[in-house]
């Protein structure tokens, strides 16, 4: 989505993109939501997959949940949640990345997950 301000004759054009804000190495990075393909939680540490770069900081991924919460995104593993904008396939156990990457579904997390994702595509797969 395109946001246009005018100021007097001025015009200026900026991107409306939702992001997020993680405190890595004493500093505070800016995550775009479109670009996480997904995120993965280790030990108190949280792995962000995104198009160009991966990002390493210490948090939960509860947190983390929450800030994404009604995005595309969908926790289907305790240490995992994805961007359903990067899935190719589904199953009960796994889902398929575009990137071929397979990420595990949880059998407590299944149905949610897939509610998740007939919701965000209006039907399913």
């Amino acid at each position: 989505m395109r946001v246009i301000i005018k100021n007097g004759e001025n015009e200026v054009i900026m991107d409306e993109r939702r992001c997020i804000f993680v405190n890595v190495s004493k500093k505070v990075i800016r995550v775009f939501l479109d670009e996480i393909i997904y995120a993965e939680s280790s030990v108190r540490k949280l792995r962000l997959i995104c198009k160009n770069q991966v990002i390493e900081y210490y948090g939960k991924i509860s947190d983390l949940e929450h800030q994404l919460e009604g995005d595309s995104f969908a926790r289907c593993h305790k240490s995992y949640i994805v961007n359903l904008e990067y899935l190719r396939s589904y199953d009960a156990k796994a889902i398929e990345l575009l990137d071929g990457t397979s990420i595990p579904i949880s059998k407590q997390r299944y149905h949610d997950t897939k509610n998740k994702i007939i919701d965000f595509y209006g039907k399913p797969l």
